[in-house]
């Protein structure tokens, strides 16, 4: 490879970079500046909700300052990349594979904790909601009366999300949550019935289910409604058409199946990552190469 190409292939690579590295940086910075704008810009829940059932500043704070780290880091090797191809400085060249390599490294790295601790995050997972569950669930007409502590309804709204959106009912065992401590407590009386399951464990028709998601289960406010939106309308009293997946299950294979891309592009880009290394140690070898010809 010559000289001039190794530079326009170098500068190319380095310009993408520097061009990605601006955008994660820019990005982080308007999420740790707009946080608050962000919270309401979100409508599945709302603002309150979100800040009562956890720390979401913590974690938006969180991928904020990760995503300015590695913009900022992004812009640095990008420079360097850029500066020693134009200039032809092994000092800038060398730097650049060493970052770059460093990079690459904790890709790999990250790539692997994940995959050795998928399984313990997954346990960990179930463990918590279950957890979750059993202290502050809560059955429907208590949680449509508001007769309750704002975390148990915080609480309780999300599992009801989760189990409408997911189709899943409970947290390590398909129907587990029927027998969490808060919702046996709870009052479970349902137009002069008992409940046995919650009622967002049950099958929804699939004409239905926006309009139950929308409502965050609060729609299922007597029997006609379950009548009307439910597959078997005695499912919460019988058990019968109950989902039958966990929900930590279900948003692991729902994440599964949305990862395939993610994947490829995390590739494309560590193979990218190579290229610029290989092609950055041609460029080094180039001038060593013109400099002792000259």
């Amino acid at each position: 490879m010559t000289v001039s190409l190794a530079k326009l292939v170098m500068i190319v690579f380095s310009i993408f970079y520097l061009l990605l590295g601006t955008t994660c940086l820019g990005l982080g910075i308007w999420i740790v500046v707009s946080k608050s704008e962000l919270f309401r810009f979100i409508n599945v829940i709302n603002y309150a909700e979100i800040s009562s059932a956890a720390n979401q500043h913590g974690l938006f704070l969180a991928a904020g300052y990760i995503l300015i780290i590695t913009g900022s880091s992004m812009l640095l090797v990008g420079c360097c990349g850029y500066c020693g191809a134009i200039k032809e400085s092994k000092h800038l060249l060398a730097w650049y594979v060493i970052l770059m390599g460093l990079g690459l490294g904790v890709e790999v790295a990250v790539a692997v904790i994940a995959g050795v601790f998928q399984n313990h995050v997954r346990t960990s997972s179930e463990l918590g909601m279950f957890d979750l569950q059993d202290r502050m669930f809560v059955a429907m007409p208590d949680y449509q009366n508001g007769q309750i502590s704002e975390d148990k309804k915080t609480v309780t709204m999300l599992i009801n999300y989760l189990q409408i959106k997911f189709e899943c009912c409970g947290a390590v065992v398909p129907g587990d949550i029927a027998l969490s401590s808060s919702f046996l407590e709870s009052n479970g009386s349902y137009d002069g019935r008992q409940l046995t399951f919650p009622v967002t464990c049950c099958q929804v028709r699939q004409d239905q289910k926006p309009a139950v998601l929308n409502s965050r289960g609060s729609i299922f406010d007597s029997l006609d409604r379950l009548n009307s939106t439910l597959v078997d309308a005695d499912c919460p009293f019988t058990g019968n058409t109950l989902h039958t997946k966990t929900c930590i299950s279900s948003i692991v294979s729902f994440s599964n199946r949305h990862a395939v891309p993610i994947i490829v592009i995390a590739s494309l880009v560590a193979f990218c990552e190579v290229i610029g290394v290989v092609i950055a140690c041609c460029l080094i070898r180039d001038i060593n190469s013109k400099r002792l010809v000259v």
